[in-house]
């Protein structure tokens, strides 16, 4: 036997057989002895909706770009290979680990051997609750992000530590039985010549959302610097119309816009022109009647923040003495005007950032509903004779409270075309015929 392997999950919720999905891995390896000698954690991309943020704190921009559990099984397998599976509450655990596992064909159904922390807390510790952060306040253990997993295992690998020093655990039956039953367990091992997955931690992930607000998301870019074609500008800029739509880019958007940059041999320095232009003939819209609004102004602002664009700059473009002359919808750095969207039906630039408007007898859907309840969203439209229902075809928009969301509804709207706006601005950005 190699030694243990302490792990701990997060998921969406608390069945695999209702759906529910593995969405950060933490693995703490320790020698026969109980020493660390080794650790990895990793979010999963669990490929449909998150729930229980509010408890483990993940959402589903922290795992676009994880890797999904198949492509870490090997991993995982191999730090499981010759060792036994430990787990404060192991069932829980041990259940979605396995289940997972043979999803890829990476095990047996033959049970995974386990050893639970908190039966061996309840036999040794005396305490009348034995949840982990209990036991761990008992021994003085400090768990230094509780309900993350790398957190999590490390504290139940200083669990289970305890018992091997300073109780008798190793000597009794429960554990030799394990030990048994692990020393003719052979139904776990990974493919031969398997490759060291690219793992995503919290703290990258984190890092990554940070580096991408403002123009973050599309520094870096490598690729040929010359000036985008009209016809490039002018799909670009449709694409910046359908994001912008609720005035932000969410992650899934701004990867959007990343895979076009690169498909068209985009760099930086040309997506940045583009910018440019798209906020220039934005704001030349905005001129066009003689009055800045203060929407129009709250519209620009968002947009700029988006993409990269200085707010002194706006500033500078809507101060009456420094106007443009309005001079047409979706110009390129470049070339002649383009025409942008007019061609099928939808004005674009400010008119689509300006809201959605939603007619009585229309649907719209919500997914993931976080600042209203359902009931709330459901009298809200009623107020306008508009209809709350399952995403289909004929739905006008989808409010999602998480616009990332990878849900059953999400991917539906995406393939149809359905505009995804963020719930917490979707009572700014819809608007009603009545």
């Amino acid at each position: 036997m190699r030694g243990y392997a302490v792990v701990d999950i997060e998921t969406t919720g608390f069945s695999y057989k209702h759906g529910h999905r593995i969405v950060e891995i933490g693995v703490v390896e320790l020698s026969p002895e109980g020493a660390v000698q080794d650790s990895w954690e990793t979010l999963i991309n669990p490929q449909r909706h998150i729930a229980a943020t509010e408890i483990h704190g993940i959402s589903a921009s922290d795992v676009l770009g994880a890797p999904t559990f198949a492509q870490v099984a090997d991993k995982l397998a191999y730090s499981l290979e010759d060792r036994i599976f430990v787990a404060h509450n192991a069932g829980f655990d041990r259940t979605f680990i396995q289940s997972e596992l043979l999803a890829c064909r990476a095990c047996s159904e033959e049970a995974l051997p386990a050893i639970d922390t908190a039966v061996l807390a309840r036999r040794y510790l005396g305490l009348p609750k034995v949840k982990l952060g209990d036991c761990c306040a008992h021994l003085g253990i400090h768990n230094e992000l509780a309900h993350s997993a790398l957190a999590d295992a490390m504290a139940t690998a200083q669990l289970f530590q305890h018992f091997l020093a300073n109780t008798p655990a190793a000597q009794e039956s429960y554990m030799s039985e394990r030990l048994a039953e692990q020393q003719l367990y052979r139904s776990l091992a990974p493919q031969p010549g398997w490759a060291e997955p690219a793992l995503l931690s919290r703290a990258a992930a984190e890092s990554a959302k940070q580096a991408a607000q403002d123009d973050g998301w599309f520094a870096g870019l490598v690729a040929q610097r010359e000036a985008p074609s009209n016809k490039v500008a002018e799909d670009y800029f449709k694409l910046l119309d359908a994001a912008l739509l609720d005035r932000r880019l969410s992650a899934t958007e701004q990867t959007q816009l990343l895979a076009f940059a690169h498909a068209h041999g985009l760099d930086e320095h040309g997506l940045r022109e583009l910018h440019e232009a798209y906020i220039t003939l934005l704001i030349e819209e905005a001129w066009a009647d003689g009055v800045v609004t203060a929407e129009e102004r709250a519209i620009l602002a968002s947009a700029g923040r988006a993409l990269g664009i200085p707010a002194a700059d706006i500033e500078a473009a809507l101060d009456p003495d420094t106007a443009p002359q309005a001079e047409g919808r979706h110009g390129a750095p470049s070339e002649e005007t383009p025409q942008g969207s007019e061609e099928d039906g939808s004005s674009g630039g400010l008119a689509s950032m300006g809201g959605i408007v939603v007619s009585a007898g229309e649907r719209v859907t919500i997914t993931g509903a976080k600042a209203y309840s359902t009931a709330e969203w459901e009298e809200y439209f009623a107020a306008h004779g508009v209809e709350i229902g399952g995403l289909a075809k004929k739905t006008k928009v989808l409010i999602a409270g998480d616009p990332d969301s990878q849900s059953g509804k999400a991917k539906k709207a995406k393939q149809y075309g359905i505009p995804i706006v963020a719930e917490d601005v979707a009572r700014e950005v819809i608007r009603f015929a009545d």
